[in-house]
């Protein structure tokens, strides 16, 4: 994986090792650092699943490490929580009735068959589960026959090319109107009307 930063030209190569019939090496990384000129400055060394070191280099000889290693990310300990879901996971999924009345029918918290395992009721889960593949299925079909693209049309992204550091890729940009919508709606919904997020799809 290469990380770069085009603000400085600094950029970090890691290798993550290919876990092999044993256990060695599993979850390894192992990578440098280097400046704009493409100088060894930090090497990084760890394990993914665990935590990371990095130690600076001696840029002249960069077989010569010139500090002691120093923690750069840890893995937070598991909580006790169902399938062993991480607490950053945990807070991610939760619903909170004040916030509900401003999500979107598309948000992933509301997907039926998530929030029913998340609840132990496993039988449902199942069964909304394999509703909603087969609502998937007929909604592809239907757009294999009218022609429409298989994805469907992004509703709060656009294609654009990214020009601020002249690298010409193609990248997915918001359009902000998100926000807008998401707070009209709630606002309404919180004075009792009912209301509809426009030109969203009925995912769920």
């Amino acid at each position: 994986m290469e990380v770069k930063c085009h603000t400085t030209g600094d950029s970090a190569l890691l290798n993550f090792t290919q876990r092999g019939w044993t256990s060695k090496g599993a979850y390894e990384v192992k990578g440098q650092i280097t400046d704009s000129t493409g100088r060894p400055t930090i090497s990084i060394a760890g394990f993914w699943n665990d935590k990371l070191f990095a130690r600076k280099l001696d840029g002249d000889n960069p077989d010569r490490q010139t500090s002691t290693p120093y923690i750069i990310w840890q893995a937070n300990p598991r909580p006790e929580a169902p399938f062993n879901l991480t607490s950053f996971a945990i807070t991610l999924n939760a619903v909170n009735p004040s916030l509900q009345k401003f999500l979107p029918p598309t948000d992933t918290r509301l997907r039926p068959d998530q929030r029913a395992m998340e609840e132990g009721q496993y039988d449902f889960a199942a069964d909304e589960k394999n509703r909603l593949e087969e609502k998937q299925r007929a909604k592809r079909a239907e757009r294999q026959r009218t022609g429409e693209s298989l994805h469907g049309k992004p509703r709060w992204f656009k294609k654009a090319v990214d020009g601020e550091f002249n690298v010409g890729d193609e990248y997915w940009q918001f359009t902000g109107e998100y926000w807008k919508i998401r707070e009209e709606v709630g606002s309404m919904k919180a004075k009792g009307k009912e209301v509809e997020w426009p030109e969203v799809e009925n995912i769920f």
